[in-house]
């Protein structure tokens, strides 16, 4: 993340098995909210204290007033946690689903999150790598490696932070480069052929200079078969590589540079069918066995993009980076600067139909880029007055090529290429007054300007004989902006050393957009951008330290006022009738409360639980649910219907929960047992009944052998050892193409790590 042009550094080539991992760690966020990982325990039991910098000063996070989930690199180990969508287990009211099983995310905590297979709109959720804002959806899968602490923060956040969001931000800090020479690595395999490798190195190569270098790399691991000839499917194949170099300029100038890239080579998930399909060459069975797909595509839509049609469906996405972090150590506060550039090009080939028929084929084509710079002045810690200011710059590019394969079923392909930019500039500050030494306040403002510009937007469709149809004749500039403030105010009473409370209201706005999918849009209001949405969040909660230190109790309740919830739905062109488009819900509301324990009842056993419960409703929704045709003038009119009342599309319950017991084999060995669970409840769909995701367990298991003053440790793990079946995901593509992204069934595994 650098300067607004393409850098001559490329996108790591294949480093043996192919790297591919980087762009993930390092397109997501770190020391936002996390500085130093979590230590296990005292000798007597007691839970040690957890250092954050969540409000951008070194605090223990049960003195931050904040529900904040801190995730260490252990915790990632344990839990298989490859990517940002993996930490779902692990923090209560965190939702992650894969648009249709593609590479396009959508995130939610607390109910509050979007739905776009599109690769142009920002998330709800903000996702940072070391402080550093990652705005483009797409770049946010990659594999996660060598990390110092995850943080995962709920409600709005803006006054401290990059970027301005309603849902909450993911924070991913970045193990640093250390004053004394160390390495170490793992490696792991399971299931389904499935290897993966990481590695590191780190030290001082001057007095004033230190390196760290660390890379992964993963393959294998397909465990879905062809319905039709038992090919498999999913055989990943990426890999990263990542270089960090700390240089003390001065006595009060450090310098952060890091250059990161990743390569993708993976093959993508299949779906499944829910119900029977009907195709040109007969009826397909709804699939009773979850692990089976099919794919295939017709000779003119491969031609089309490049491939045979029998085509596994794939990946091909390499990122790369390059971030510069300055910081100034002044008499009276320190003095940051963040300046990145991220780049990603992307070809991904996705069967939305889960058969070899040509009806939902889909294709994208895209290259991104990201500049950005914070500046930011914040006071020294201990300091009598803690506070911060910054301002935020940010400019976005995006090129795609978005293309489906629709002959069986529409008798065509279609085409939408478009170009996409974005231009943010923001102040922002927050001071933190004492009135007593029990009470204090955080009192936070922002303001925002944003200007999105969508051009060169067109959807042809291309008939197999080379024909090409204009749907849109648009190709025309459509531009949105806006100037919106947002805030915090905080009181936070510490009643004692062991216990806060505190309550808060908070606003936070999400950037408008643009709706960019196929579109038989003569008019041109498809093309019509949909408003930026507000939330305002109100906030109780406590933090409590009970028993010595044996117990953490973290409590929230929360009331979510939401203005132009932006909606995955639909619009009526009076041409060619209902036609898909996001749109504003202008009034919708949600309730919640959350709760994290941490136990350590003795010495050897630890146990967690966290459960989260969020309820959310439209209160005024006209929406489309339809369109009927003029049999005179043969032009559409939409049917609406009232959705005042109806539930959001989001769980309402999360559930997690572990038990890790350590105990001594003899003088020399140590045997760790830990045992980790996770319910998520029901998805309920807007679409119907038959596209709810039916709510599930996942249950995992781990033995860890250690050996006193050895560097060495064998980890023998099981995920999902029970074999749940589940869905991450129902949709439907074509009207009668209904499918479902299936959960990954049992693997088993050992990992062997070495540190010296």
């Amino acid at each position: 993340m650098s300067h607004a042009t393409y850098l001559p550094f490329r996108p790591l080539s294949r480093l043996g098995c192919s790297l591919s991992v980087l762009l993930a760690a390092s397109a997501l966020p770190a020391k936002n909210a996390a500085a130093e990982p979590v230590q296990t325990a005292a000798d007597d039991g007691a839970i040690q204290s957890v250092t954050v910098t969540a409000e951008r000063h070194r605090e223990t996070a049960q003195d931050v007033g904040i529900a904040l989930t801190v995730i260490t690199p252990e915790m990632l180990q344990n839990h298989g946690v490859r990517t940002i969508n993996d930490i779902a287990s692990l923090v209560p009211s965190f939702q992650a689903t894969p648009q249709f099983g593609s590479g396009q995310p959508s995130f939610r905590i607390r109910g509050i999150g979007f739905d776009d297979y599109a690769s142009n709109n920002s998330l709800t959720v903000g996702v940072y790598v070391d402080e550093i804002a990652v705005p483009v959806p797409a770049m946010t899968q990659g594999l996660l490696f060598d990390l110092d602490q995850v943080d995962v923060l709920r409600g709005p956040q803006g006054t401290l932070y990059g970027r301005n969001t309603t849902g909450g931000a993911v924070n991913f800090t970045t193990a640093k480069p250390t004053d004394s020479f160390t390495g170490g690595g793992s490696f792991t395999i399971g299931r389904y052929d499935d290897a993966r490798v990481d590695a590191y190195v780190s030290g001082p190569i001057s007095d004033s200079v230190r390196v760290r270098v660390a890379g992964t790399t993963e393959q294998g691991g397909a465990w879905q078969t062809n319905r039709e000839n038992g090919q498999s499917l999913g055989d990943k194949d990426k890999g990263a590589l990542r270089v960090i170099t700390d240089i003390d300029v001065t006595d009060d100038v450090k310098v952060e540079w890091t250059l990161h890239g990743s390569d993708d080579q993976s093959e993508q998930q299949g779906l499944y069918l829910i119900t029977p399909l009907a195709t040109a060459k007969g009826i397909i069975p709804a699939d009773t066995n979850h692990t089976l797909t099919s794919w295939g595509t017709s000779p003119s839509f491969a031609s089309e993009i490049g491939i045979t049609p029998d085509q596994k469906p794939f990946q091909d996405t390499q990122g790369w980076g390059n971030d510069v972090r300055i910081d100034w150590r002044l008499p009276f506060a320190t003095l940051t600067d963040l300046a990145s550039y991220e780049g990603l090009d992307r070809r991904e080939y996705d069967n939305f139909d889960a058969s070899s028929a040509a009806d939902a084929d889909v294709y994208f084509g895209s290259r991104a880029a990201v500049y950005s710079d914070e500046l930011r002045l914040t006071s020294l810690d201990g300091a009598p007055l803690k506070w911060t200011g910054g301002a935020y710059y940010s400019y976005e590019h995006l090129n795609e090529d978005y293309r489906s394969g629709f002959v069986d079923s529409l008798g065509l392909n279609a085409n939408t290429p478009y170009s996409q930019s974005a231009k943010t500039e923001s102040i922002y500050g927050q001071v933190s007054p004492k009135l007593t030494d029990q009470i204090s306040f955080d009192l936070g403002a922002r303001l925002e300007h944003e200007q999105r510009q969508l051009y060169n937007f067109n959807t042809f469709g291309i008939l197999p004989t080379g024909q090409v149809i204009d749907f849109t004749a648009l190709n025309q500039a459509r531009s949105i902006q806006y100037t919106e403030p947002s805030g915090l105010a905080r009181v936070n009473y510490q009643f004692d050393p062991d216990q806060l409370f505190y309550a808060s209201a908070s606003r936070g706005v999400k950037s408008g957009g643009f709706t960019a999918y196929n579109t038989t849009d003569a008019t041109g209001i498809g093309t019509q951008p949909f408003q930026p949405e507000k939330l305002w969040a109100y906030e109780i909660g406590s933090k409590s330290e009970l028993y010595g230190h044996h117990l953490e109790l973290n409590v929230a309740g929360y009331y979510y006022d939401y203005t132009d919830q932006q909606v995955q739905s639909s619009i009526v062109d009076p041409v060619y009738g209902q036609i898909g488009k996001i749109v504003n819900a202008p009034k919708s509301e949600i309730l919640g409360a959350e709760a994290e324990l941490t136990w350590r009842p003795i010495p050897p056993l630890t146990l967690t639980q966290s459960v989260g419960y969020s309820h959310g409703w439209y209160d005024q929704f006209d929406d489309v649910g339809g369109a009927i045709q003029n049999p005179v003038t043969k032009l559409f009119t939409p049917i609406y219907v009232d959705r005042a009342g109806q539930s959001l599309t989001a769980p309402k319950v999360t559930y997690a929960g572990s038990a890790a017991y350590t105990v001594a084999l003899d003088q020399a060995y140590a045997l760790e047992t830990g045992f980790d669970y996770s319910y998520r409840g029901t998805y309920f769909s807007h679409f119907g009944p038959i596209y709810n995701v039916a709510s599930y367990w996942l249950v995992d298991a781990h033995v860890t052998v250690t050996r006193d003053n050895s560097p060495w440790s064998l980890t023998l793990w099981g995920r999902n050892i029970f074999n749940e079946t589940y869905d991450i995901t129902r949709n439907f593509f074509i009207g009668g193409d209904n499918i479902a992204a299936a959960g990954e069934p049992a693997t088993f595994g050992a990992t062997v790590s070495v540190k010296f």
